[in-house]
This record gives structure tokens, C-alpha cells and sequence, in this order.
């Protein structure tokens, strides 16, 4: 009856706090990343399923933008992963984000989000028990099952994985995990721009000045995107580890044709322009473990363009993309090992 009251507790309070509290994490600790390495030989280890509570930092400051634009949400992720033997594995993630105010973000009040479907088969090549080391790679499908990527007009985005996850625990009993992990994405759009190159003056072509100042040449999708990774995490105790996340995604724009003519316009692309786009994205993240099957994890995270349209640098760490958020993360492999070595009578009350 103790196990299983615990338990019951446990999941009950976790939830409760999740539901109120803060968060949309973009990145992911070293702690989470080694758990979805599924090293614990369980078939179901390493999958996931996470409540969500986050809030815009900028939000909680009235008079930081002209206009108040606060922003709370909840995410529910389902991330189940199946071991196939000692090497192989697949993987899928699907979450749903449900507004808890009324931002510009979304286009009602209460507004439920789905996220794009990622479907993934991967190998973990090497493994070293005595290093502390263990790489595996994956080959992942994205499908457009988000308002987003059917707005750019995505059709698939296969990309390919790999990481290499070191862990180590001293002699005191705290444990250092770093992570290296990069991803190559080629995304197959069915248009290159998410919205039409033509001018938004109407009769401008009649001008003297013709039609070059009212002209814009749509938002072009990014045709590949290639990111990296890094991220390290200590353990002090069993129960709490703390860990730092930072990466970068490239996007590689579909190039602009030269000399397009558009309503007797010419769009010619400009020569400075690379076409490739830079986003940061950092974390610091605290998790408790307050059971062997649930985790409690709260912390802040941003996600930046690293420049704004006149190539000026933005700022780093807090602008209008940092949030803090708390989590609670449920490992369905633990739990139902949990039940299953619970003893008869913890779980149904006998008769008098």
C-alpha cells in the first residue's frame, strides 16, 4: 500500500503543479538525452510522456514592448521509443500545445496546436561500458502535421542523426554527463515561398519610380537546415541533476532565381545575400526525480534569430523568444515496473 500510495501521490502532485506553472522547451538537457538513449536494456526505456507549462519572460513585464503581448501555454508530448535488441531502435514525438491566454501568437483564445510527427529508426554502433561512452545515429521522417510547415507548404523533411553521449559517476556518487549531437535536414517544400512575390501597391508599374519600392519577394522556406548541439549535466545527488543545453541551427534558403520578372518587376537576388540563417537556442534546466518513473524539470530557454533584418546582432539571452517552464515527465518503462514489483496488497486493499 506504501508503493503504491506514493505513487499515486507522486503523479497526482506532479501534474497538479504542471498544469499551473510554466513552459515550450525548444532544447533538450544532457540528462534527457542520455535517458533517450534507452542504455537501461527495458524494451519501452527512453520513452516519454511530458505535461508542459511554460510562459514568455518578456510577458511578465508590462511595459517592456509597446504593446502587452503576455503568452502561457501547455504541451502534452508523447515520445515512445521501442529497443529492438541491444542496437537497434525506433522512435516517434508528437505533442499537442494548448494556449492558456490570448496572444498575437495564435488566432483564437484556447487555441489548440498540433506539432509536426517525427518517425525515426536508428543504430547505436558502439558502446563501451568501461569509457562511459555510447553513440548511436538515426534516420528520421518529419511530417507536416503542424499549422506551420502546412503554411510553408512542407511536404517531407528527412534528416539524419547522431550523437555521441558520455557518462561518468566519481567515486562520491555524482555523475557528469556531456552530450555532442548534430542533425543534417533536407526539407521537400512544394513551393520554395510561403507567400506570393508580387508587389503590394497595385497599378505600381505606372509609377516613374515603377514598382522596386513596393515589392517584397515572399518568405522563403528554408530548403535544408543543419544543426548542432552541446550539453552537459551534474549530478550531485540521485535525485537532482542540473545541467546547460546550447546549439545553433544553419537554414539554407531556396535561392532566388535570377532576373524573375513579376508583374513587369524585376526580382533580382541580392549579392551579399548568402541564404543561409542562423538560430541559437540555450537552456539551463534543473530536474528532480521525485520517483523512479517521474521527473520534475523546470528552467529557462531562448531561441533567437542571431541577426534582425538590418544585420544587427539581437539580443542573446533574453528577448522576446525567453520563457521559463516546469515539466513533468513520466518514463513509461519505470512506471510499469514500478506496478509490476509492487506487491498485491499495496495495489488492491484486502477485504476485512
Amino acid at each position: 500500500m506504501k508503493h503504491a500510495l506514493s505513487l499515486a501521490l507522486t503523479l497526482a502532485l506532479t501534474w497538479a503543479l504542471a498544469t499551473v506553472l510554466p513552459s515550450t522547451a525548444a532544447a533538450q538537457s544532457a540528462a534527457a538525452l542520455r535517458r533517450q538513449g534507452g542504455t537501461s536494456g527495458s524494451m519501452f526505456a527512453g520513452s516519454t510522456i511530458g505535461l508542459q507549462t511554460g510562459t514568455t519572460a518578456i510577458g511578465l513585464i508590462k511595459d517592456a514592448e509597446p504593446t502587452w503581448n503576455p503568452e502561457v501555454a501547455t504541451t502534452l508530448t508523447l515520445a515512445p521509443r521501442l529497443n529492438l535488441g541491444s542496437s537497434f531502435f525506433a522512435r516517434g514525438s508528437f505533442s499537442l500545445t494548448r494556449e492558456l491566454t490570448d496572444s498575437d501568437w495564435t488566432s483564437m483564445a484556447g487555441e489548440t496546436i498540433a506539432s509536426d510527427t517525427a518517425l525515426a529508426v536508428g543504430v547505436r554502433p558502439w558502446q563501451s561500458d568501461a569509457l562511459g561512452l555510447f553513440l548511436q545515429s538515426d534516420l528520421q521522417i518529419r511530417l507536416p502535421t503542424s499549422k506551420a510547415s502546412m503554411a510553408q507548404t512542407l511536404l517531407v523533411a528527412p534528416s539524419l542523426g547522431a550523437t555521441a553521449i558520455g557518462s561518468w559517476k566519481s567515486r562520491g556518487g555524482d555523475r557528469l554527463t556531456a552530450v555532442l549531437s548534430g542533425r543534417a535536414t533536407l526539407n521537400v517544400h512544394r513551393y520554395t515561398t510561403a507567400s506570393t512575390e508580387t508587389p503590394w501597391l497595385t497599378g505600381c508599374s505606372s509609377l516613374a519610380e515603377g514598382c522596386a519600392r513596393y515589392s517584397q519577394t515572399g518568405g522563403r522556406n528554408a530548403a535544408s537546415r543543419l544543426t548542432g548541439v552541446a550539453a552537459l549535466s551534474w549530478a550531485p545527488v540521485g535525485w537532482l541533476e542540473v545541467g546547460v543545453t546550447a546549439g545553433i541551427h544553419r537554414d539554407g534558403l531556396y535561392p532566388l532565381q535570377s532576373g524573375t520578372t513579376v508583374n513587369d518587376v524585376v526580382v533580382a537576388p541580392d549579392p551579399t545575400d548568402s541564404n543561409a540563417r542562423y538560430i541559437a537556442i540555450y537552456q539551463v534546466s534543473s530536474t528532480f526525480q521525485v520517483h523512479p518513473s517521474t521527473l520534475i524539470v523546470f528552467g529557462a530557454e531562448t531561441a533567437n534569430q542571431v541577426q534582425r533584418p538590418d544585420s544587427q546582432y539581437r539580443a542573446v539571452f533574453f528577448n522576446r523568444f525567453t520563457s521559463f517552464f516546469l515539466a513533468v515527465q513520466v518514463l513509461p518503462d519505470q512506471l510499469l515496473s514500478a506496478l509490476r514489483d509492487a506487491p498485491p496488497s499495496a495495489l488492491v486493499s484486502s477485504s476485512p
